[in-house]
This record gives structure tokens, C-alpha cells and sequence, in this order.
């Protein structure tokens, strides 16, 4: 039981990020250097289907350390 338990436990959290997705909408936004993972609580909104951390180089050279929120097909970045 404890090892369904956990396995749901990890299904779950594990789908509440996309780490391709987000890359592809930060690379499409002129990141660089860009570095993905993990799921952020309670930073996107209830709507939004993933929500996924990052950290990367912006175009203007600085490091910029944010969330990925993605919709259906959409995505916003949170700083």
C-alpha cells in the first residue's frame, strides 16, 4: 500500500511540470543558458496546468530566476 501510495504521490507531482515546454517558451523568449525543473507551488495561477522553475540568462546579459505557467497553449513567465 505505501508503495501505491507513493507512486500516485509521484505521478502527481511529477505532472504538474513540463520541462520541455517551458525551455522551448524560454528559448522562444531570447533565454540563454537556460536550466529547468522542478515544480513550484503556489506561484501560477489555478487555471494554469504546469508550473515548472527555472533559471537562465536573459538577453541583456543578467541571471533571471523564475516559473514557467503554461495553459493549454499558452505559457507565462513569473519572475
Amino acid at each position: 500500500m505505501r508503495h501505491l501510495l507513493g507512486i500516485v504521490l509521484l505521478l502527481f507531482l511529477t505532472g504538474c511540470t513540463d520541462e520541455e515546454k517551458a525551455r522551448r517558451h524560454l528559448e522562444q523568449s531570447g533565454y540563454t543558458s537556460i536550466s529547468v525543473g522542478g515544480w513550484e507551488p503556489n506561484e501560477c495561477a489555478r487555471e494554469d496546468l504546469t508550473s515548472t522553475r527555472f533559471r537562465a540568462t536573459a538577453s541583456d546579459g543578467k541571471i533571471v530566476i523564475g516559473v514557467v505557467c503554461c495553459r493549454a497553449r499558452t505559457c507565462e513567465i513569473r519572475r
